[in-house]
This record gives structure tokens, C-alpha cells and sequence, in this order.
């Protein structure tokens, strides 16, 4: 597996269960024995999630739009903007997820 299938696969584990920002993304794979070799940079997983959403594993939503509430953003998103949203898997991000063996539990198994 390369750097950039790992990186994706964690963002996309983290985006699994609830809406989550960078910051959350980016401090939840960081608590992750496993990767911690790995020394994943914040502009890795700004690329992972774009990866994610042009692939449409993951959307992009804007939380605080009124209305409508949990508007979605389409992609790509600007760079500069991409930390004021959060990410949830699609359905098809969700099939993903469920097929992969990867990424092992906390022990790296």
C-alpha cells in the first residue's frame, strides 16, 4: 500500500461515524500507535480528503449555513477554506470502508 492509499484510508476511517473537521481528522489518526512512524503532516490529509471527495467517498458540508442546515459543498474545495467545513463519509465511502481490512486495530494488527 502506498503513502497516499494510507493516509486516505485513515481520513476515511476518521470521517466513518459523525461529521468531523481537519483538526479532529488530524488529531485522531495522530492518537493512532500505527501511524505514529508514519509523522502524517496536516497538507497530507487536506490532500487525502480532497482525494476522498473527487472520488465521492467523502463529502464536504458546511455546518452553520441557515438554511439549509448541513449544506453540502461540492468539490474540489479552495485550500484555504478547507478547514472550515466538515467531512462525513458518502454511502459509496461507506461500502469502501466496510471492505477494507485496513487500518489495523490499535496494537497495528
Amino acid at each position: 500500500m502506498q503513502r497516499n492509499e494510507i493516509i486516505d484510508t485513515l481520513v476515511l476511517n476518521e470521517v466513518s461515524d459523525d461529521y468531523e473537521d481537519l483538526d479532529h481528522i488530524v488529531s485522531g489518526i495522530a492518537t493512532l500507535p500505527f501511524a505514529f512512524p508514519l509523522k502524517i503532516e496536516v497538507h497530507e490529509v487536506e490532500a487525502a480528503l480532497q482525494r476522498l471527495i473527487a472520488s465521492g467517498y467523502v463529502q464536504a458540508y458546511d455546518l452553520f449555513v441557515l438554511p439549509p442546515l448541513n449544506a453540502q459543498i461540492p468539490g474540489p474545495l479552495k485550500p484555504e477554506e478547507i478547514d472550515r467545513y466538515y467531512f462525513l463519509q458518502t454511502a459509496k465511502g461507506k461500502t469502501l470502508h466496510a471492505s477494507l481490512a485496513w487500518p489495523p486495530d490499535d496494537q497495528g494488527t
